[in-house]
């Protein structure tokens, strides 16, 4: 029997208007697989992902993250577990140096972290886009922002992306 990354339990979701997006969820992924979610615009794919990060709480149910129950007690060590990109870069870029927003992260960490250039240049490399590292975000095609998005996830390395 495999180890699970996530498993969602019964999972009830639905914003404010009270419109039910999710209905008794379940989902389990095995740790090492690569799972695609795929559907339609509205079908509730970015509301998943938005509920396996803490960013929306479900009205029932239980989500495991890496072993981890989401609560409020212990979001920030689930949301070291799993790397999440926002829908749109603009909102997840924000410092001056495309360098300056992938060291951002482990920059904030609560112990020190060595060796910051070579980790940025690293996840940079990762992505293709190292010769990014001096420009300014908002000069960046919107590829080029998603990709240094995903730079700022890899940096903190995750063991869910």
């Amino acid at each position: 029997m495999c180890e699970l990354a996530v498993k969602i339990s019964h999972v009830d979701f639905g914003y404010d208007n009270n419109e039910t997006i999710f209905k008794g969820l379940n989902l389990e992924i095995d740790k090492g697989k690569t799972v695609g979610v795929i559907g339609s615009n509205g079908a509730g794919k970015s509301t998943l992902l938005k509920l396996l990060v803490g960013l929306v709480e479900s009205r029932s149910g239980q989500i495991q993250v890496d072993g981890f129950s989401l609560n409020k007690n212990n979001l920030k060590e689930v949301r070291k577990k799993i790397g999440y990109t926002f829908q749109d870069a603009d909102a997840q870029l924000f410092m001056t140096t495309v360098f300056d927003d992938v060291a951002f992260g482990i920059k904030h960490q609560e112990n020190e972290v060595k060796a910051i250039d070579q980790r940025v240049t690293q996840a940079l490399d990762a992505v293709n886009a190292v010769h990014l590292k001096n420009k300014p975000p908002y000069k960046l095609s919107g590829g080029e922002k998603r990709a240094v998005a995903l730079a700022t996830v890899l940096i903190m390395e995750p063991s869910i992306i």
